[in-house]
């Protein structure tokens, strides 16, 4: 999981390593079966599934009780259509206390009418006249602003109707496909809709209840929360209130078939998607290991992006992964940020000593990365892992299967599958300490070693060697965060 933003939550550690985000080329559209949104006021239907029960992360027997296997209803496909990108120009916020200039408010209005959130008649009751110049105010247009607070919790995960330029808002409004071959999921902002969420475990709800304090808020929306730290895919790597990433989202469907079926993803479908996200992450290491150590000159990057575009390896990366020429293109700049920028942190560069390096600031600007981006990597330089996951995010979410992957991770904010996913955590890192420290792990090492396997698996190690040892736990500032939140 990921922290979905620097400015809230002030010292976040990403999930998995490394996030940003840059509007990006988008994929061609092709081969989706058509999709739409409900009518307006129309409540989304949801298959009804039954309760899941055992090792669904939702209501775990005592151990050693045996369950019945799970019947879960199959969906019926839903429809609907993926809207096309466009570019918003807005040169000031919109909304609740918005700059609210005429030329930007109509933006807005005509994108959330071309969404289905505004309706015509509403829309030609409001619309701004865009070459005014006197800002207009809220209560002019009190159905503008109803349409933006949904469209916020349903795509955004946000409600409170302020739309700032280069914000998530902004970004979901112009593309909410984000490239890929899926669009906006009406269930995520319904507490009723996917898997559905009974009692969990007392010790297990009490490191859910910090974990998503700690990813989203403790007052956060449901929706579908698509992460605010900037990527080079152009994708969001990960979405919901646990902030799974794509191929993290893969893995625990695959671990629970029954509820991989309630999205219509059967053991064949899972092989396909493991797949392509193996295929992905296999050419972002082969493509970082070309860029050498600092960094290339800009002139040497784009030499290497064509050759490989026209080869016979960029041929195969675009079979096997499904993603494109621009992909290739922001998988190479994405490793030379990685080898232009200092390896630790507190290295005394700043965004400014780095616009004044021209090979840098070049690929700085080719991925349209602002300020607080390039800050946020200086600070931590460990999320650059992010960048990796939201390629692997993008393939999967363009792949033939992308929206019903996209649905499960989004369904009700995406509490049942990080829950899920929680749960399958707690027990295999209960299940390790009482192996390796030949006893079982106390209330506190079990909430901090969950916290390691959800964000920073890699650090299991050191936290149990120093466990054996008898020294304090050692745990990462994610761990540390987290559980400020979590109650004996």
């Amino acid at each position: 999981m990921r922290t979905r933003t620097e400015s809230r939550h002030p010292s976040p550690p990403s999930r998995n390593p490394e996030t940003v985000f840059r509007e990006s080329p988008p994929l061609a559209r092709t081969g989706r079966i058509p999709l739409q949104r409900p009518a307006e006021g129309e409540t989304p239907t949801r298959p009804s599934v039954q309760a899941l029960r055992g090792r669904d992360g939702f209501d775990a027997p005592v151990r050693g009780q045996v369950t019945a296997p799970v019947e879960v209803a199959t969906p019926v496909p839903e429809t609907r259509t993926l809207p096309s990108p466009v570019t918003l120009n807005l040169t000031a916020s919109v909304g609740a206390r918005g700059a609210n200039q005429p030329g930007d408010v109509r933006q807005v209005q005509d994108r959330l009418q071309q969404l289905g959130y505004l309706s015509e008649a509403d829309h030609a009751a409001e619309q701004a006249d865009a070459s005014g110049t006197d800002p207009i105010s809220e209560q002019a247009m009190p159905q503008t602003m109803d349409a933006l607070r949904r469209f916020q919790r349903e795509v955004a995960g946000q409600s409170d109707g302020k739309i700032s330029p280069r914000g998530i808002t902004a970004r979901a409004l112009a593309d909410p496909t984000y490239g890929t071959q899926s669009t906006i999921n009406p269930g995520a902002a319904d507490a009723t809709a996917g898997l559905p969420v009974s009692t969990l475990p007392r010790p297990v709800a009490q490191i859910v209840q910090a974990v998503e304090a700690a990813e989203s808020g403790a007052n956060a929306v449901l929706g579908e929360s698509p992460a605010l730290l900037r990527n080079a895919s152009g994708t969001p790597a990960s979405f919901g209130r646990g902030q799974l990433i794509g191929g993290t989202a893969l893995d625990v469907l695959t671990r629970h078939p029954e509820a991989a079926r309630h999205y219509g993803l059967e053991a064949q479908q899972l092989q396909d998607l493991g797949n392509i996200a193996q295929s992905t992450r296999e050419a972002y290491r082969a493509i970082s290991a070309q860029i050498p150590a600092g960094g290339d000159t800009e002139e040497g990057l784009q030499r290497r992006i064509a050759e490989y575009t026209s080869s016979e390896q960029g041929a195969d990366f675009r079979t096997r992964t499904g993603l494109g020429d621009a992909d290739i293109e922001n998988m190479f700049r994405a490793a030379q940020l990685r080898a232009q920028l200092p390896r630790q942190a507190n290295s005394g560069e700043t965004y400014e000593t780095l616009m004044r390096r021209p090979d840098v600031a070049a690929n700085i600007r080719a991925l349209d990365l602002g300020e607080s981006d390039v800050s946020a990597y200086l600070r931590r330089p460990a999320i650059h892992g992010e960048n990796r996951e939201g390629f692997i995010t993008r393939a999967l979410l363009s792949s033939e299967h992308g929206q019903a992957l996209r649905d499960a991770m989004t369904d009700n904010g995406g509490i049942p599958m990080s829950r899920l996913l929680i749960q399958d955590n707690y027990d295999q890192v209960c299940a390790q300490g009482a192996q390796l420290l030949r006893r079982p792990l106390s209330a506190r090492e079990a909430a901090q070693a969950t916290m390691l396997a959800h964000n920073g698996p890699s650090a299991l190690t050191p936290f149990f060697e120093s466990l054996r040892q008898g020294r304090p736990a050692v745990v990462t500032p994610y761990v540390t965060q987290a559980m400020a939140n979590w109650t004996p």
